[in-house]
């Protein structure tokens, strides 16, 4: 009311004063902080229907929800995702927005301040752990004269408070982060309160399957659970983003820390983190069904977008020391993080997860965790501690009765120890395997073992033997929608034609498994079918481009970890194609075409290498 020189007079309420004094008006009404005084919605609801030059502006950290209303959200500075301070000069610097920010406060603080190339780092760092948040970054900013930038990001990384009283001519809400959050926290009604303190449980997002079972269920919190998630959008603690069909939300990291504290507060933190582990184990026992497939794409996908909450609930069994619930992670995500080039993450878990206490005790949990562990070894490179843990896999099996799990563990440790020579004990264990999966009728299983044989055929130096077996073993693994075995299968064809010197009949084989496991998202067996490309490149006549090849596929594997298996490294080790490139091009050229092949990423090399082979075929 004083605001626009109206004084209280008589028995007037102050909101028909209001009314009549803004009707004739034109004017700009600005409500600022409204969220305190949503209840007072209905005064501006009147205003606006009885003063037709009315305008009203309302910054909130809820909507009003009035007939015309229209939503600004304010989103956070952007932040670089990872600092470009090497990349970038220092005029470019300056222009990114939360850097200027940053800037603008700190010479307030020390008028000496400016952005150099040494400091750029932890300002972007420091903008990066407070989210982009402007009063947090103004809160920072306020330090400099205190503690230098490094000091300031080191600091906001152990998640300790910054020292001093920040901005004096701030509202006493606004001093630090946790009072601003603190703010829109007491406008919460209890239930809401509940639910904000749980959310803080999910890493890197969720979406509304997540938060119901996680939790819920609506007696718990005292209000329906998606209701009151709703209220938390609507109050700014919560970001929602809706992609096609999916709603997903987050919070904010500075947020969810002061959330996290709330739920420690509540005496619910082990309940709900016990929830939550349960419910990402089951997203990724229900994935992990359907690996490999047709629908390997978009599963992967799912389990990438998640990928955070799995980590967190991986986490939460070691530390709880919760040994089934670590190896059925291990067991469900194994396929995830060697079709996805992540086999040492994997690799790093398998060895925590098999030492929690408990984890020996005999159990088919056990078997399958056994068996997870064998195979982020053997796509480690590792054949010998893949053999091994197999063979524990097979015992176990046997001991418990477990047909199905002594079949997978047969199946497993015949393609390893094929891989050492031992064909004779490998075919031995495949017969066995194939009779399992007939007990327990597994028809992938037996079209697997038809696969297996065909490549220790080819392995044994009979190549001719093995064609019809693999041809036999794709049908087969097409038939039963085994997506990635029938990858390997149609690669394992082009070996068996370029090594009865027959290669071109082999090139469609070749591109039909590279695009399968392209499309599939396997990038380990992507990354391995370029090594093919580059043979074909050279005996094409065309060695500059099998460098180009070469330098792509090494780079890959060092990027993600991947080793070809032993009988592959042997079969290419002969035909001796590198020392034959290196001789063909010469110091220079090769090192020329080895630099463009580094910076290729594995899409572009793959595109690369299925235009090289097509010519190949066209020109035969």
């Amino acid at each position: 009311m004083t605001a626009i020189g109206l004084r209280e007079a008589g028995t007037r309420r102050p909101a028909e004063l209001l009314r009549d004094n803004l009707r004739e008006q034109r004017l700009l009404l600005v409500l600022d902080n409204f969220e305190r005084l949503l209840d007072a919605a209905d005064v501006v609801r009147a205003l606006l229907r009885h003063a037709g030059g009315l305008k009203v502006l309302v910054t909130s950290r809820a909507p009003l929800h009035l007939a015309g209303e229209q939503d600004y959200r304010l989103s956070p500075l952007a932040v670089p995702v990872e600092s470009p301070a090497d990349a970038l000069g220092v005029a470019e610097l300056e222009n990114i927005d939360c850097v200027k920010l940053f800037t603008d406060r700190a010479r307030e603080a020390a008028p000496g301040f400016r952005i150099t190339q040494e400091i750029a780092g932890p300002v972007l760092e420091t903008c990066r752990r407070l989210d982009g948040l402007p009063l947090g970054i103004e809160l920072a900013a306020a330090r400099v004269g205190f503690l230098a930038p490094a000091d300031l990001a080191a600091r906001l990384a152990r998640r300790l408070p910054l020292p001093g009283t920040g901005l004096r001519d701030l509202p006493d809400r606004q001093r630090t982060i946790a009072e601003a959050i603190g703010w829109s926290y007491e406008l919460l009604e209890e239930p809401e309160r509940l639910l904000f303190a749980r959310l803080s449980v999910f890493a890197g997002g969720w979406d509304l399957k997540a938060v119901d079972a996680v939790c819920g269920p609506a007696s718990e919190i005292g209000a329906d659970v998606i209701e009151a998630l709703a209220h938390l959008v609507e109050q700014s603690l919560v970001r929602a983003r809706t992609t096609g069909v999916v709603t997903r939300f987050s919070m904010l990291e500075t947020i969810r820390d002061y959330a996290a504290d709330r739920l420690q507060l509540s005496g619910d933190a082990g309940e709900i983190r016990a929830r939550h582990a349960q419910h990402y184990l089951g997203l990724a026992e229900e994935v992990a069904q359907q690996l490999p497939g047709r629908d390997q794409v978009s599963l992967m996908a799912h389990l990438s977008e998640e990928r955070d909450n799995l980590r967190a609930g991986i986490q939460w069994a070691i530390a709880t020391g919760d040994a089934q619930t670590g190896l059925r992670f291990l067991s469900a995500m194994w396929r995830y993080w060697q079709l996805g080039g992540q086999v040492g993450e994997g690799l790093a878990v398998a060895r925590v997860v098999l030492e929690i206490p408990d984890a020996e005790e005999p159990s088919r949990v056990r078997v399958r965790g056994l068996e997870a562990a064998g195979g982020l070894h053997y796509w480690g490179g590792d054949a010998l501690r893949a053999a091994e843990l197999y063979g524990q896999q097979i015992s176990l099996a046997r001991e418990l009765g477990d047909e199905h799990g002594e079949a997978d563990g047969l199946f497993n440790l015949a393609a390893t120890t094929s891989q050492g020579g031992d064909l004779i004990g490998a075919f031995n264990m495949a017969d066995r395997a194939f009779e399992l999966y007939g007990n327990v009728g597994d028809s992938r299983g037996q079209a697997r073992v038809d696969g297996l044989r065909g490549i220790g055929t080819m392995v044994a130096g009979d190549p001719a033997a093995a064609l019809p077996l693999m041809l036999r073993s794709v049908d087969r693994l097409h038939t039963v929608d085994d997506a990635y075995f029938e990858a390997v299968a149609l690669a394992t064809c082009a070996w068996a034609f370029l090594i009865l010197g027959k290669t071109r009949e082999g090139l469609p084989y070749w591109r039909q498994s590279i695009a399968m496991t392209h499309e599939l998202g396997d990038i380990a067996s992507t990354t391995l079918a370029l090594e093919f490309a580059a043979i074909v490149a050279l005996d094409g006549g065309q060695p500059e481009v099998a460098a180009v090849i070469h330098a792509a596929f090494e780079e890959a594997s060092r990027l993600y970890g991947v080793r070809a298996p032993r009988a592959t490294e042997e079969l290419v080790a002969r035909t001796g194609y590198l020392d034959e490139l290196k001789a063909a091009l010469g110091q220079e050229r090769f090192q020329s075409a080895t630099e463009r092949g580094r910076r290729m990423a594995l899409d572009q090399a793959v595109d690369y290498s299925v235009a090289a082979v097509r010519e190949i075929e066209a020109d035969g």
